[in-house]
């Protein structure tokens, strides 16, 4: 993945601490919570501002 020089990797709570560890070598890492049946959209809305907020969106996300 290093070589493909990313800018941020989005990567789920379900990447253990270590796998974690190793992609933040590469690029900044964003982590968001793995999926959750009972509250799929709010979840949702939450990532989409997190990955906002790590790119510089909000406006954006906040807007559509």
């Amino acid at each position: 993945m290093a070589g493909l020089k990313p800018d941020l990797i989005v990567a789920t709570t379900d990447l253990s601490d270590s796998a974690i560890a190793q992609l933040s070598k590469a690029a900044p890492v964003a982590v968001v919570r793995s999926a959750d049946a009972s509250r799929q959209i709010d979840q949702m809305v939450e990532t989409v501002n997190l990955i906002a907020q790590a790119t510089g969106t909000e406006d954006k996300a906040k807007s559509e």
